[in-house]
């Protein structure tokens, strides 16, 4: 998974996934970090020992926001 942070991330860091209302607390390994602007990073997470139920939570939540982000902006995150 990638993400935009506003600190460099290092080591397994826990990451909060956010469902409607709903949310859970996972642990990922950043494998990459990029600088993309002042105060502003693009990182690579792999996430660790996850249960399927929470397999299948981040695969919705992924999808769903991939659908609901404008043609152009998913294009540019892909070549990033």
């Amino acid at each position: 998974m990638r993400v935009v942070c506003r600190r460099e991330l290092k080591g397994v860091v826990e990451v909060a996934i956010v469902d409607g209302a709903n949310h859970i607390v996972v642990k990922a390994s950043v494998v990459w970090i990029r600088r993309i602007g002042f105060d502003r990073y693009f990182a690579g997470l792999v996430f660790e020992d996850l249960l399927p139920e929470e397999r299948n939570r981040i695969r919705g939540v992924i999808k769903a926001e991939s659908q609901n982000r404008p043609e152009n902006e998913q294009k540019e995150s892909l070549a990033a």
